[in-house]
């Protein structure tokens, strides 16, 4: 998602097999994507500018996230989802996102994960951390 023409330090984010995020550098090293979230428990206990400045990154994080989805759904060249490495304040899966397979490797949710109706007719898959 960054400008070709642009120049920025690049995520810390890598993985045995050579995997590089090409994302730009967020915080902490690592991109808006890969960078360490707030679990809500954690979030609750904290005020002030510490406690607004984890709602700012997961509102930057689910700002990008749409985007990105917005751009990997209308790519007919793209197989899968890939979140490889992604740390997700939470996450409500929509059955629109199962048109393509999806790829979770080394993700971390700091919330609530919850997989909707995909097909299964079973119901939502509630994932609590």
């Amino acid at each position: 998602m960054q400008d070709a023409g642009a120049h920025y330090p690049q995520c810390g984010f890598a993985q045995v097999g050579g995997y590089r995020c090409d994302e730009p550098v967020a915080w902490d090293w690592r991109c808006i994507f890969h960078a360490p979230k707030t679990s809500y428990q954690t979030r609750g206990a904290r005020s002030g500018a510490e406690g607004e400045r984890s709602e700012d990154i997961d509102t930057q994080f689910w700002g990008h996230f749409s985007e990105l989805m917005r751009i990997m759904q209308a790519d007919g060249t793209v197989s899968e989802y890939n979140f490889r490495g992604f740390q997700f304040p939470d996450l409500r899966f929509e059955p629109e996102w199962a048109d393509k397979s999806v790829s979770f490797v080394r993700a971390h949710f700091w919330g609530q994960a919850v997989f909707g109706d995909v097909g299964s007719g079973s119901g939502p898959i509630m994932v609590s951390m």
